[in-house]
């Protein structure tokens, strides 16, 4: 197990993971909705929000935390949720002004807004792990 987290919590690791899970963000709210696999069941494309800035908030506060060692806990997740947040923003203004098949929407980015809440809310619950993690390594 200590392999394993060793290895996850690698640096690298971690930055590829989020730039990946970034640029898939960005794909998937740039194409157009009828060239996105279709699923058996119907979900919100609010949940899909939430949980798509949820597992963003995730990533991106797991590398920094763990790559600017010297930095705060309560620093690295205001910074990671501020930028998930202006992110989700920034996303929803250009999907209104480059595409014809998207558009913004306000609801979009609260559920983005909320994502980032339950991660910010699961982080600090999950605080004394972290940082046990974080000396550790």
């Amino acid at each position: 197990m200590k392999f394993l987290t060793k290895n996850l919590l690698a640096p690298k690791f971690l930055l590829f993971l989020a730039i990946v899970y970034t640029l898939l963000i960005t794909i998937g709210s740039f194409i157009s909705p009828s060239a996105l696999p279709k699923v058996g069941y119907s979900v919100s494309d609010k949940l899909i929000h939430l949980v798509a800035y949820f597992v963003f908030v995730l990533i991106w506060f797991i590398w920094m935390y763990y790559h600017f060692k010297k930095k705060k806990f309560r620093i690295v997740l205001f910074a990671t949720s501020c930028i998930a947040i202006i992110y989700g923003i920034i996303i929803e203004i250009l999907q209104d002004s480059l595409t014809k098949t998207r558009e913004g929407d306000f609801l979009d980015i609260l559920a983005n807004v909320a994502g980032v809440l339950i991660a910010i809310i699961i982080l600090v619950v999950l605080r004394p792990k972290l940082f046990a993690l974080k000396n550790r390594n």
